[in-house]
Protein backbone atom coordinates (compact mmCIF):
# COMPACT_ATOMS: atom_id res chain seq x y z
CA UNK A 1 0.00 0.00 0.00
CA UNK A 2 1.55 3.60 -1.15
CA UNK A 3 0.04 5.04 2.16
CA UNK A 4 2.73 2.79 4.64
CA UNK A 5 5.65 3.70 2.63
CA UNK A 6 8.12 6.12 3.22
CA UNK A 7 9.14 7.91 0.08
CA UNK A 8 8.71 11.23 -1.67
CA UNK A 9 8.08 13.19 -4.69
CA UNK A 10 9.67 15.54 -6.53
CA UNK A 11 7.62 17.49 -9.29
CA UNK A 12 10.75 18.40 -11.70
CA UNK A 13 10.93 18.15 -16.00
CA UNK A 14 11.03 15.27 -16.33
CA UNK A 15 7.66 14.16 -14.20
CA UNK A 16 7.80 12.60 -10.83
CA UNK A 17 10.69 11.30 -9.64
CA UNK A 18 12.09 10.12 -6.03
CA UNK A 19 14.58 11.87 -3.59
CA UNK A 20 14.68 10.43 -0.08
CA UNK A 21 16.05 13.15 1.50
CA UNK A 22 12.85 15.20 1.18
CA UNK A 23 11.66 13.69 3.83
CA UNK A 24 12.79 13.81 7.90
CA UNK A 25 14.98 11.07 8.78
CA UNK A 26 12.14 8.42 10.50
CA UNK A 27 11.56 4.83 11.01
CA UNK A 28 10.87 3.25 8.17
CA UNK A 29 8.05 0.88 10.11
CA UNK A 30 6.07 4.22 11.54
CA UNK A 31 2.26 3.77 10.53
CA UNK A 32 0.46 6.99 8.94
CA UNK A 33 -2.44 8.12 11.52
CA UNK A 34 -5.05 6.84 9.47
CA UNK A 35 -4.45 3.63 7.75
CA UNK A 36 -4.47 3.55 4.04
CA UNK A 37 -5.08 7.49 3.43
CA UNK A 38 -2.31 9.36 2.43
CA UNK A 39 -0.99 12.66 2.92
CA UNK A 40 1.48 15.12 0.65
CA UNK A 41 2.68 18.23 1.61
CA UNK A 42 3.20 20.34 -1.89
CA UNK A 43 5.95 22.90 -1.43
CA UNK A 44 6.17 26.03 -4.73
CA UNK A 45 9.46 28.40 -4.88
CA UNK A 46 10.92 30.04 -7.56
CA UNK A 47 14.06 29.96 -6.23
CA UNK A 48 16.01 27.80 -8.66
CA UNK A 49 18.71 26.27 -6.00
CA UNK A 50 15.63 25.08 -4.18
CA UNK A 51 16.83 27.29 -1.06
CA UNK A 52 14.75 30.30 -1.21
CA UNK A 53 11.65 30.64 0.91
CA UNK A 54 8.91 28.78 0.50
CA UNK A 55 5.81 31.01 -1.73
CA UNK A 56 3.22 28.01 -1.36
CA UNK A 57 2.70 25.34 0.71
CA UNK A 58 -0.37 23.07 0.01
CA UNK A 59 -1.06 20.11 2.28
CA UNK A 60 -3.44 17.27 -0.13
CA UNK A 61 -5.35 14.62 2.10
CA UNK A 62 -6.27 11.39 -0.17
CA UNK A 63 -8.30 9.31 1.97
CA UNK A 64 -7.82 5.35 1.93
CA UNK A 65 -10.65 4.81 -0.80
CA UNK A 66 -9.04 7.37 -3.27
CA UNK A 67 -12.36 8.48 -3.66
CA UNK A 68 -11.78 11.89 -2.05
CA UNK A 69 -8.85 14.38 -1.86
CA UNK A 70 -8.95 17.79 0.21
CA UNK A 71 -6.50 20.12 -0.31
CA UNK A 72 -5.46 22.78 2.57
CA UNK A 73 -3.48 25.59 1.70
CA UNK A 74 -0.96 26.97 4.65
CA UNK A 75 -0.44 30.79 4.91
CA UNK A 76 3.29 30.87 4.34
CA UNK A 77 3.66 33.54 7.08
CA UNK A 78 2.19 31.69 9.62
CA UNK A 79 4.16 31.32 13.17
CA UNK A 80 5.68 27.97 14.01
CA UNK A 81 7.86 26.36 15.89
CA UNK A 82 11.22 26.63 14.28
CA UNK A 83 13.88 23.79 14.75
CA UNK A 84 15.51 25.20 17.32
CA UNK A 85 12.61 25.85 18.90
CA UNK A 86 11.78 29.89 18.20
CA UNK A 87 9.08 30.64 16.12
CA UNK A 88 9.57 31.14 12.58
CA UNK A 89 7.60 31.81 9.39
CA UNK A 90 6.75 28.69 7.99
CA UNK A 91 8.03 29.75 4.77
CA UNK A 92 11.00 30.08 6.32
CA UNK A 93 11.87 26.94 7.43
CA UNK A 94 12.24 25.84 3.96
CA UNK A 95 14.75 28.47 2.94
CA UNK A 96 16.77 27.03 6.77
CA UNK A 97 16.37 23.53 6.54
CA UNK A 98 15.26 22.31 3.18
CA UNK A 99 11.68 20.73 2.67
CA UNK A 100 12.54 17.96 5.29
CA UNK A 101 12.56 21.29 7.75
CA UNK A 102 9.09 22.14 6.46
CA UNK A 103 7.21 18.41 6.37
CA UNK A 104 8.46 18.60 10.40
CA UNK A 105 7.06 21.73 10.83
CA UNK A 106 3.85 20.84 8.97
CA UNK A 107 3.44 17.45 10.77
CA UNK A 108 3.74 19.71 14.50
CA UNK A 109 1.47 22.32 13.57
CA UNK A 110 -0.84 19.68 12.16
CA UNK A 111 -0.57 16.81 14.36
CA UNK A 112 -0.52 14.94 11.11
CA UNK A 113 1.95 12.53 9.09
CA UNK A 114 3.10 13.54 5.92
CA UNK A 115 4.08 10.57 3.65
CA UNK A 116 5.04 12.20 0.30
CA UNK A 117 6.68 15.79 -0.65
CA UNK A 118 6.68 17.37 -3.72
CA UNK A 119 8.90 20.40 -4.85
CA UNK A 120 8.64 22.37 -7.91
CA UNK A 121 9.96 26.24 -8.55
CA UNK A 122 8.60 28.18 -11.57
CA UNK A 123 10.53 27.15 -14.09
CA UNK A 124 10.35 23.39 -14.04
CA UNK A 125 6.38 24.18 -12.86
CA UNK A 126 6.33 25.53 -16.48
CA UNK A 127 7.33 22.66 -17.67
CA UNK A 128 5.86 20.10 -15.76
CA UNK A 129 2.57 22.08 -17.03
CA UNK A 130 3.85 20.91 -20.55
CA UNK A 131 4.18 17.41 -20.12
CA UNK A 132 0.92 17.21 -18.19
CA UNK A 133 -0.81 19.44 -20.63
CA UNK A 134 -2.92 23.22 -19.79
CA UNK A 135 -3.50 23.22 -16.46
CA UNK A 136 -7.43 24.97 -15.19
CA UNK A 137 -6.91 27.49 -13.03
CA UNK A 138 -10.02 29.21 -10.92
CA UNK A 139 -9.25 33.36 -11.60
CA UNK A 140 -10.40 35.46 -8.96
CA UNK A 141 -9.80 38.76 -11.17
CA UNK A 142 -9.36 39.39 -14.74
CA UNK A 143 -5.68 40.49 -15.20
CA UNK A 144 -3.18 41.00 -18.31
CA UNK A 145 0.80 40.08 -17.95
CA UNK A 146 3.33 38.65 -20.07
CA UNK A 147 1.48 39.34 -23.13
CA UNK A 148 -1.22 37.14 -22.10
CA UNK A 149 -4.70 38.19 -21.05
CA UNK A 150 -6.48 36.24 -17.78
CA UNK A 151 -10.42 36.92 -17.92
CA UNK A 152 -11.98 36.31 -14.22
CA UNK A 153 -13.49 32.81 -14.02
CA UNK A 154 -12.32 29.19 -14.78
CA UNK A 155 -9.07 29.49 -17.59
CA UNK A 156 -6.65 26.94 -18.50
CA UNK A 157 -3.23 27.88 -18.83
CA UNK A 158 -0.14 26.39 -20.66
CA UNK A 159 3.20 26.82 -19.36
CA UNK A 160 3.94 29.65 -20.68
CA UNK A 161 1.08 31.22 -19.61
CA UNK A 162 0.85 29.95 -16.37
CA UNK A 163 4.86 31.64 -15.51
CA UNK A 164 3.02 34.66 -16.73
CA UNK A 165 -0.14 34.03 -14.41
CA UNK A 166 2.23 34.14 -11.95
CA UNK A 167 4.61 36.58 -12.71
CA UNK A 168 2.45 39.73 -12.90
CA UNK A 169 4.49 41.44 -10.33
CA UNK A 170 3.21 42.82 -6.88
CA UNK A 171 -0.10 42.95 -6.29
CA UNK A 172 -2.35 46.99 -6.60
CA UNK A 173 -5.60 46.96 -4.40
CA UNK A 174 -7.59 44.17 -6.29
CA UNK A 175 -5.18 42.18 -8.16
CA UNK A 176 -4.15 39.20 -7.33
CA UNK A 177 -0.47 38.62 -4.98
CA UNK A 178 1.79 36.71 -6.42
CA UNK A 179 1.79 34.20 -3.91
CA UNK A 180 -1.38 33.85 -4.64
CA UNK A 181 -1.51 33.06 -8.38
CA UNK A 182 1.48 29.98 -7.74
CA UNK A 183 -0.90 28.98 -4.97
CA UNK A 184 -3.69 28.66 -7.92
CA UNK A 185 -1.22 27.25 -10.51
CA UNK A 186 -0.65 24.57 -7.93
CA UNK A 187 -3.83 23.47 -7.15
CA UNK A 188 -4.79 23.00 -11.06
CA UNK A 189 -1.47 20.82 -11.28
CA UNK A 190 -2.97 18.81 -8.34
CA UNK A 191 -6.11 18.15 -9.94
CA UNK A 192 -4.64 17.73 -13.15
CA UNK A 193 -2.71 14.95 -11.54
CA UNK A 194 -5.30 13.67 -9.87
CA UNK A 195 -7.13 12.97 -12.94
CA UNK A 196 -3.87 11.07 -14.02
CA UNK A 197 -4.06 9.00 -10.74
CA UNK A 198 -0.45 9.97 -9.92
CA UNK A 199 -1.14 11.95 -6.59
CA UNK A 200 -3.61 8.94 -6.00
CA UNK A 201 -1.04 6.13 -5.86
CA UNK A 202 2.55 7.62 -6.12
CA UNK A 203 4.04 4.46 -4.76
Amino acid sequence: MAGAAIGSLWLSVSGIQRDPTLLPARDAIEAPGTPGSLNLLLIGTDARDRRGDANVLLVVHVDASRQQVHVLSLPRDLLVDGADGTPARLSRTYAAGGAAAAVDAVERLLGIRIDHVALTWLDGMSRLIDLLGRVPVDNPVESRGGGFAFPRGRITLSGEEALAFVRQGPAAPGELDPAESERLVLQGIVERLLTSGSLLDPG
